[in-house]
Order: structure tokens, then C-alpha cells, then sequence
């Protein structure tokens, strides 16, 4: 699992900062990287080449769809989960992009954690 990286990409510090806590505990060899804006992840996602980003839908500038299908396009190997504190944020528009994988931002510890074991050890989606 070691020279995997994480991408963050959410416009509120505060909750960037709760979710690399939450992963540097777990995945002590993961580089974990962040960005504030939709545009600011599509770039970060083509220097960096994460294995997952972990996007919000609700982004200033392009929003969190567009963000995974533009980083989707760059860099198609990676695995994309959406959050939202919102529970129907748009998850059929998720679905008919083929963006399916959502997580609540409250469900962290619960639904975040176990799929980010999954594709950080090699699994697709």
C-alpha cells in the first residue's frame, strides 16, 4: 500500500483537516494532498496522480460532478468517492455519470474508512 496518495478536495478547512486525521491514523504510508476548489483538485489530480479523491459535490467554481469527471478524464486510474452533508445530494446525477460512489460526511469512520481500504489495496470500481 506504501507510494499511494489521497486527494482531498473540499472547501472547508475545518473538514479537510477531520479526514486526513481520520486516514493518517489508519494509512500511516499514504501521502495525503488537498485543495479548497474544484479547479485547484483538477490540477492537483494531474500533477499528483492520486489512487483516490475523496470530492465534495457542493464546490465554488465547478462542482464536485464536474470536478470527478474532469479528474476522471485526466487521470483515469483513479478511484473517486463523492461526500456530501447532504443525504440526496444529487446521488442520481451521481449514478447516471457513472460518479456512483457516495459517502455522507457523517458516515466517515463507518463507509469511508472500509472503501478506502478497499481501492488503496488494488480494488476497482
Amino acid at each position: 500500500m506504501s507510494n499511494k496518495t489521497i486527494l482531498i478536495i473540499d472547501n472547508h478547512k475545518d473538514f479537510r483537516e477531520m479526514v486526513r486525521s481520520f486516514i493518517a491514523k489508519r494509512f500511516q504510508d499514504v501521502k495525503i494532498k488537498e485543495a479548497e476548489t474544484g479547479e485547484e483538485g483538477v490540477e492537483a489530480a494531474r500533477s499528483e496522480k492520486p489512487d483516490v479523491s475523496l470530492i465534495d459535490i457542493r464546490l465554488p467554481g465547478i462542482d464536485g460532478i464536474e470536478t470527478a469527471q474532469q479528474i476522471k478524464e485526466h487521470v483515469p486510474e483513479c478511484q473517486i468517492i463523492t461526500m456530501s452533508m447532504f443525504k440526496q445530494a444529487s446521488l442520481q446525477e451521481l449514478i447516471n455519470k457513472r460518479v456512483i460512489i457516495f459517502v455522507n460526511k457523517d458516515e466517515i469512520d463507518s463507509e469511508l474508512i472500509p472503501l478506502l481500504y478497499k481501492f488503496l489495496n488494488g480494488h476497482k470500481t
